[in-house]
């Protein structure tokens, strides 16, 4: 399948993890594609998106104001695509899941396995975070769920 959101997509994985190396590992892409991808993006734009240090990779001030687009360009491709598999009759979709560590390793494995019979093509998309991560997450991102002790479960969109 072509996908023309491919270089927004890298993007906010970079973004997520801070790092390109990590990106194109979660991504399944070589550093090397994922780095040419985003400078094909800011020719595109004029823009630089991106800065990379010996701590990260960050946002520049222009990335930083361009990332709710971002944001939103692939909330709406992800809705396109689940929409269309609706309108062909498949139950597809991506389950977007922030948590605490402990969780994703000791009760998300069971919960998955059952859920996975009932809908084999949806897939999920696990973000581990903290205490102080997660409730940013859910203020600020498309999230299905987001739980930790401190943190309830919640339904964001």
């Amino acid at each position: 399948m072509i996908c023309q959101n491919e270089p927004i997509d890298r993007i906010a994985e970079i973004i997520e993890t801070g790092s390109f190396t990590k990106a194109a590992e979660a991504l399944g892409y070589t550093q090397s594609s994922v780095s040419q991808m985003v400078a094909s993006l800011e020719q595109e734009l004029s823009i630089r998106l991106l800065t990379r240090s010996r701590t990260g990779v960050k946002l520049t001030i222009e990335g930083a104001e361009l990332y709710p687009f971002i944001e939103r360009s692939i909330t709406g491709y992800r809705a396109m695509q689940e929409k269309a598999g609706e309108i062909r009759g498949l139950e597809t979709g991506i389950i977007r899941v922030g948590t605490i560590s402990s969780i994703t390793c000791h009760w998300m494995p069971g919960l998955i396995r059952g859920f996975k019979q009932l809908y084999p093509h949806v897939q999920f998309l696990f973000h581990q975070g903290d205490y102080t991560l997660i409730p940013q997450w859910i203020k600020t991102g498309p999230w299905i769920s987001a739980s930790s002790p401190r943190t309830p479960s919640r339904i964001c969109m």
